[in-house]
């Protein structure tokens, strides 16, 4: 099953870069600790059950085990860096974009990952976009992004799906021009990162999962070989 995500570009920089109030730090480290509290009493009742079932049984609740002991460990260390003073970034504080432009949206969120992974709070940030109904090229323009992707041939709809998805990739190219740009110990985080942008589906409209479109860029490799 997956996490929860962040779908907030302020959210997740305000979780990142912006110190809180005595009270919003105590607020939040509750609520750290209530998670605490909860894998305790799961880790309990996972220990008695164990103690009923099979050996294939006990493996999968070995498994388990230590994935609650992981989360536990996560736990530990977020309770910890909502105390601490939170790393400065010469950017302004991000704010949320209008309903329907995910585009922009996916854009902030590739601008707070390059601030986590440059103030070397994460080594790995994984974005999911799942469309949009606005283009920034386009302002005031609305498209049905899932029934463009559906377009059954149909020249107009993908010359409309054209428009959103050259802004996609914009948005892309102008985080990797950031990312070029951002120093990293005498290189670029650019360099010193490994960055794929990918779909699940070859073709929308047959749902074909060949040749699956992906750009790989950083990583100091040789690109452009295959």
């Amino acid at each position: 099953m997956a996490l929860p995500p962040e779908t907030s570009p302020a959210r997740a920089f305000a979780k990142l870069f912006v110190d809180g109030t005595p009270e919003q730090v105590a607020e939040e480290v509750t609520r750290v600790q209530e998670g605490q509290s909860i894998l305790d009493r799961i880790r309990g009742d996972g220990k008695r059950l164990r103690n009923s079932v099979g050996p294939r049984d006990r493996d999968k609740l070995d498994q388990y085990f230590t994935s609650v002991r992981e989360l536990e460990q996560r736990l530990v260390r977020a309770e910890s860096y909502v105390s601490q003073p939170k790393p400065q970034v010469d950017v302004d504080a991000l704010q949320d974009p209008g309903p329907g432009e995910d585009i922009i949206r996916f854009g902030l969120l590739l601008e707070v990952a390059r601030l986590a992974m440059q103030a070397d709070l994460t080594r790995v940030v994984t974005l999911y976009y799942v469309g949009s109904s606005k283009a920034p090229s386009q302002p005031g323009t609305s498209f049905a992004y899932h029934n463009l992707s559906h377009h059954g041939q149909d020249t107009k709809k993908i010359e409309q799906l054209a428009v959103l998805e050259r802004d996609l990739l914009w948005q892309w190219g102008a985080y990797m021009s950031r990312m070029k740009a951002a120093g990293d110990a005498g290189s670029n985080l650019m360099d010193n990162t490994f960055s794929v942008l990918g779909a699940a589906m070859g073709n929308a409209f047959s749902h074909s999962a060949t040749n699956l479109p992906l750009i790989v860029a950083g990583g100091g490799l040789r690109h452009g070989q295959h």
